[in-house]
């Protein structure tokens, strides 16, 4: 039977369909494991149309911006490179052969293998790491006009803390010791998800009575470094984020009647809370939002455009008859992910189960808690990102379907019917 195909112009004759639209890089820029891209490169013609090949390539570039000019006479404001580039022929017509395709929907499997050592995607305001696949469809004669299509790519780079000792659990402890008191902090996780929750343990304990807590301030700190190697160029940046106080529990003080929540967001947010440390020892977890992506980017570790983080906790006590106070300053390095990531190996409830969710009892643990709190804090990005993840499987199940043949339309009435 015949097939009744649409008319279609322009780029709507090409197009770039993917099995996943997102490329995980699980690991390191060090690993030397490797992601397989797959997709089908779909061409629908209404017509025969000559043919001399059909290509794709997968691209990662980069683009920063220098405002203070860079190269001999500092007027070259922005820069490109192409850090990686596959190409690959798909479709290719010998000289001997004809060149002319049939009408109809024209199939052409691919596959790029990207290593691990490639740059994920960053988006920064004065810089940016982008990748994209660009499929063409060339036809013979030099004033034929080409086929093209273009589709971003979204790469994303999970690091997981298991079996790496430097973001272990065991190595976040740290302790201070003073004449006054011993200060032990905890983080349960080194590796964080931007605009989710972290829970910090702090533990004081005092050696004389008298002592009282003026301050926790928690700062999330974002250094950015840029550089130009070919043009001696290099920047560097700093970002500091005040991180707030989600809720809070104590093991020693369940119902927080000796330090109560609005004093201990008096103490994080502001200076001179004045909380008098009764209890030995005074045990408190601080469940803490860490800033969203429109405030910090995800780490980094490429040369020409690093991101990197910390978290800095300042902790004041005041003692008798001692006009100073005293400071225990802790600094821990830390690696943020991608906000898009909240829902990959992270013990985090997925975002129709965190909304249901969200609202956790009084009863539920610290860590508990933090998990289910992420559900107010999902940025458009995220939300918009997993639609795309749910539109992209639905066409890639439509388009591994055989095509269907549809029936020929009835004849014109004038056919069936003609003139006496």
């Amino acid at each position: 039977m015949a097939v009744i195909l649409p008319f279609l112009m322009g780029n709507r004759q090409l197009k770039i369909e993917l099995e996943e639209p997102v490329v995980y890089l699980r690991g390191t820029s060090t690993s030397p494991r490797s992601h397989l891209l797959r997709g089908i490169v779909v061409l629908t013609l209404s017509k025969p149309m000559p043919v001399a090949s059909v290509d794709i390539k997968f691209v990662c570039k980069s683009r920063t911006n220098w405002p203070e000019g860079i190269g001999p006479h500092k007027t070259k404001v922005l820069h490109d490179n192409v850090i990686l580039e596959l190409q690959k022929t798909l479709h290719k017509v010998d000289a001997t052969a004809t060149n002319l395709i049939p009408a109809g929907t024209h199939k052409w499997l691919f596959d790029f293998v990207l290593p691990y050592s490639m740059v994920e995607t960053v988006q920064d305001d004065t810089a940016s790491v982008y990748h994209y696949l660009s499929a063409t469809v060339r036809r013979p004669g030099p004033s034929a006009v080409n086929l093209k299509r273009r589709r971003e790519i979204l790469v994303l780079r999970v690091i997981q803390a298991e079996g790496d000792d430097e973001n272990s659990i065991s190595s976040l402890g740290f302790t201070k010791q003073f004449p006054c008191a011993d200060v032990t902090i905890r983080l349960d996780k080194a590796i964080v998800v931007a605009g989710t929750h972290v829970l910090l343990d702090i533990t004081m304990t005092p050696h004389s009575k008298g002592i009282w807590l003026e301050c926790i301030s928690i700062v999330f700190q974002e250094y950015k470094t840029y550089c130009l190697p070919d043009y001696n160029a290099k920047r560097s940046e700093v970002m500091n984020a005040k991180v707030s106080l989600a809720s809070a529990t104590s093991s020693t003080d369940p119902n927080l009647q000796d330090v109560t929540l609005s004093q201990l967001h008096h103490a994080v947010n502001a200076k001179n809370a004045h909380i008098p440390l009764r209890t030995n020892p005074f045990a408190y977890q601080l469940i803490l939002k860490i800033p969203t992506c429109h405030l910090i980017h995800h780490s980094t570790t490429w040369p020409e455009l690093r991101f990197r983080h910390r978290i800095q906790i300042r902790i004041e006590l005041a003692v008798p008859d001692n006009m100073d106070r005293i400071i225990a300053m802790f600094k821990i390095p830390m690696t943020v992910l991608d906000c898009r990531l909240k829902d990959d190996d992270f013990g985090l409830p997925a975002y129709q189960d965190a909304v249901m969710d969200a609202h956790a009892s009084s009863s539920s643990s610290p860590a508990a808690i933090a998990s289910a709190g992420h559900a107010k804090s999902c940025c458009p990005c995220y939300v918009n990102f997993q639609k795309q993840l749910r539109s992209n499987r639905k066409k890639w199940i439509m388009l591994s379907q055989p095509q269907q043949t549809m029936l020929a339309p009835p004849p014109a009435y004038e056919q069936m019917h003609p003139p006496n």
